[in-house]
């Protein structure tokens, strides 16, 4: 036996495996070498169109079915087969194996898998059996932990050892045909940390072997190396430029060369390490999942990753279908996620909190199997041996509680421990669904668009097995409701500008200011439209005939809160989302919907790489400035750099990932502060991966809103027209660098700069403030602040690191 008592710590070892050395840890499994951080990436795209608008509320019953979430049931190897760990199960050679600790190799008897016989003949019962893979020819190898590779003629009744090199190698834990004849490669650990893995190739049916690998170090799991004929991929660490980069090796040619990728668009991405990856061999797409539960999609072959899913728990295994573009992950608390790859749609359901996955492999669309690490003899597939299914429940009316909101209920099933419930909507003949799971027997469900129709359905699940789907209930929800809205909160007698709030009213037909305030501007109230001019000659101010409709959001002033009791005329939903007519240079948008929108869905909707310079969308805080938004709130205004023509905004029919937003760690921040406001968006330093001309880091300036003081970069060679950014990060600092900045300070009063962050500069350099109009350092006080003198419509300053 080896490594057993790593066994029953299994999540402490994922999360703090990187502090275990080397010799002690369970290659089989991932190695969490990397805390979640900055994430600026592209999620799911919302490829939503024809989803069915209907006029009237109410409620269809629908007999109609839809492929979605396989059921998986809980199966136990029988008494014959030791009592051991299974690792994993799968189907070679046209039989199914179930490999795992302590020598296992047990193959199944029959399609039913009732019988069972183990075949470990010739192997010892001191090693774990890691991998397993076989040939069109019928030749089965096995790798172990004693870093041996075992070799059948005859499916697995017996075995002879053909590889092993203990002065080099450990944990075989990888093992794949590469033409499904004669041509095999093995994955396996090196024996002294700091020196090469092993990557062995065969072409002689697994008789002999030799290592083609020289430069990659590290250690492997299983679920982290994928090759499909000769093109492969395993996970790993590169070095460059002294600095360390988490991603993934891939060759085209059977391992010869190696070039490397990290999985996500920034430098930030690749601090994450990836836990598991896999590619359809039909059609070349692939999917990752990364320490921080990320999900990723590939469409070349690994060069470049979109993000599309946060899962709810760590995956830790994923397996595409034969021939289709959907994969399964699993992952822990009994974690099982569909993937349907082509229309980014994944569904989730956890098990159990008490049972860890670490291996799916499916054999057909319809055949698979999952191990369940944490109980011996133990597994999961989508064969049900054990037992009778639960019953099928049967669904109640859906009562719609409000425009957004239906309760969904069933009748209970004896014997179920919790039900399966799927909603969603069908866009352009695909049902984008999601799974919701629950002990009860009702959920209500907010979050619904307007004049939609939605159709769901329940199943019920036991310690055992997974029961069929009801029918479908559908019902649609109510298309101009009467909303009632708290949108801003105003002072009861507003003085400064500072008080002014951007927002948002989506009414797709306008709705005079008239209906939407009380008394008459001035007086009582004043908005102002971006007219898209260049600052101060941006706002033009509307009068009580004007209207707020979805096509623009506006600045707006009043006294006390700024509620609305009218009847929404919402835009159609009809296509999945709504265009929002721009113009080019800085626009007032907003939500056209009752619920959230993630920003990066807006992204992906319309084709905008995240970590580009018109990829930030920006929300207004009053007398704190502006602050990057990540996501867009009903009725509230955003201001966003448009290159022209429309921007599309998704309905969110699915979940989509949450992106956490952190600033890259060598850049600091430059704070302007006086009685009146804080302005500390503009931002300086240095990445690896900026460039020294305008790029993703180098972020564009928001309007200055009215007698507010500022700071900004003048970069008139960046855009002659749209000159003022909040950005300018470069690649290093050499033997120093020059920030020239601008300040505005209209008003009376002290006003400060400050230099934040500033433990962020490397050691051996010193930052300072210069005067550019004479050319003098600026003194800095005690809390490392300069001041500023009194009213500077555009004072020349710059910061100097050297």
């Amino acid at each position: 036996m080896t490594n057993r008592p790593l066994r029953l710590s299994f999540l402490f070892l994922v999360l703090f495996a990187q502090f275990l050395p080397s010799s002690a840890k369970d290659k089989r499994r991932p190695d969490a070498s990397a805390d979640a951080v900055r994430m600026i990436g592209t999620p799911m795209p919302s490829s939503l169109s024809a989803v069915p608008s209907l006029q009237q509320p109410g409620e269809i019953v629908s007999p109609e079915s839809a492929t979605s979430l396989d059921a998986f049931h809980r199966n136990t190897l029988p008494v014959n087969i030791a009592d051991r760990y299974v690792y994993m199960v799968t189907k070679k050679v046209g039989v199914v194996f179930a490999i795992g600790e302590d020598g296992l190799i047990a193959r199944a008897n029959d399609v039913n898998l009732q019988s069972w016989t183990m075949v470990n003949s010739g192997i010892g019962s001191d090693e774990d059996v890691y991998a397993i893979e076989g040939s069109g020819s019928g030749i089965l190898l096995a790798g172990t932990s004693a870093g041996k590779i075992y070799r059948s003629t005859n499916t697995g009744l017996s075995w002879s050892l053909v590889y092993w090199n203990p002065a080099e190698y450990d944990f075989i834990n990888y093992i794949k045909t590469t033409d499904n004849g004669a041509g095999f490669i093995a994955v396996g650990d090196a024996a002294v940390s700091g020196t090469p893995m092993g990557f062995l190739t065969s072409t002689n049916s697994g008789t002999s072997w030799t290592n083609l690998n020289t430069n990659i170090t590290g250690a492997t799991h299983p679920n982290g190396v994928r090759f499909i004929g000769t093109m492969g991929f395993l996970n790993g660490t590169a070095t460059q430029g002294g600095r360390t980069y988490r991603g993934i090796f891939r060759t085209l040619n059977s391992g010869a060369t190696w070039s490397f990728f990290t999985v996500g668009n920034t430098t930030a991405d690749s601090s994450v390490g990836v836990a598991a990856i896999d590619f359809s061999s039909s059609t070349g797409r692939g999917l990752a999942v990364k320490f921080d539960s990320t999900l990723w999609k590939s469409t070349n072959s690994g060069a470049t990753w979109t993000l599309i899913a946060q899962l709810p728990r760590m995956g830790y295994s994923i397996c595409f279908l034969p021939g289709v573009n959907t994969a399964y992950v699993v992952g822990r608390n009994g974690l099982i996620t569909n993937v349907d790859v082509e229309n980014n749609i994944v569904q989730s359901v956890l098990m159990d909190e008490q049972q860890v996955f670490t291996q799916v492999q499916f054999a057909s669309t319809t055949e698979g199997y999952i191990n369940d690490d944490l109980a011996r003899r133990r597994y999961y597939s989508t064969v049900n041996v054990s037992g009778v299914l639960p019953g099928t429940p049967v669904t109640s009316l859906s009562a719609l509680r409000n425009t957004n909101e239906a309760e969904l209920s069933w009748t209970s099933i004896a014997g179920a421990v919790s039900y399966d419930l799927e909603i969603g909507v069908i866009v352009n003949s695909v049902f984008r669904s999601e799974v919701v799971s629950t002990t009860g027997t009702a959920v209500t469900r907010g979050g619904l668009a307007p004049g939609v129709q939605y159709r769901w359905r329940v199943r019920a699940r036991n310690l055992a097995n997974t029961g069929l789907w009801s029918g479908f209930r559908t019902f649609i929800t109510s298309g101009s409701p009467r909303v009632k809205a708290d949108i801003a909160a105003f002072p009861s007698k507003p003085t400064s500008s500072t008080d002014y709030r951007m927002v948002y009213i989506p009414s797709q037909s306008g709705i005079p200011l008239s209906i939407l305030m009380t008394g008459n501007p001035p007086n009582d109230y004043r908005v102002f439209r971006d007219n898209g001019g260049i600052p101060p000659s941006h706002l033009t101010e509307m009068s009580s005939i004007d209207v707020l409709s979805y096509s623009a959001g506006a600045w707006l002033i009043k006294k006390d809160e700024f509620e609305v009791d009218v009847d929404m005329d919402y835009p159609s939903v009809a296509f999945g989302s709504v265009d929002i007519p721009t113009s080019f240079g800085w626009n007032i948008i907003g939500n056209p919907f009752p619920v959230p929108v993630k920003w990066s869905d807006v992204l992906a909707r319309n084709g905008i790489s995240a970590g580009t310079v018109s990829s930030t969308v920006y929300e207004y805080f009053g007398d704190q400035g502006y602050g990057a938004a990540q996501t867009l709130q009903p009725f509230r205004g955003y201001y966003f750099f448009s290159t022209g023509g429309s921007l599309s905004i998704p309905f969110p029919y699915t979940p989509t990932p949450d992106i956490t937003v952190t600033e890259p760690a060598g850049t600091l921040r430059i704070t302007y502060r006086s009685a009146v406001n804080t302005d500390r968006s503009i931002m300086i330093g240095t990445d690896p991966a900026a460039a020294e001309q305008l790029d993703g880091f180098d972020l564009r300036k928001p309007p200055v809103f009215a007698d507010q003081g500022a700071v900004w970069f003048e970069r008139p060679e960046w855009d002659a027209e749209h000159s003022r950014f909040s950005g300018d990060v470069r690649p290093s600092y050499g033997d120093g660098q020059i920030w020239n900045f601008t300040v505005q300070h209209p008003v009376d009063g002290p006003a400060t700069l400050t230099l934040e962050q500033r433990e962020r500069i490397p050691a051996g350099y010193e930052a300072v403030f210069v005067d550019r109009s004479n050319g003098m350092l600026l003194p800095v006080d005690g809390k490392g602040a300069v001041q500023l003198p009194a009213k500077q419509t555009a004072g020349a300053y710059a910061v100097v690191i050297g």
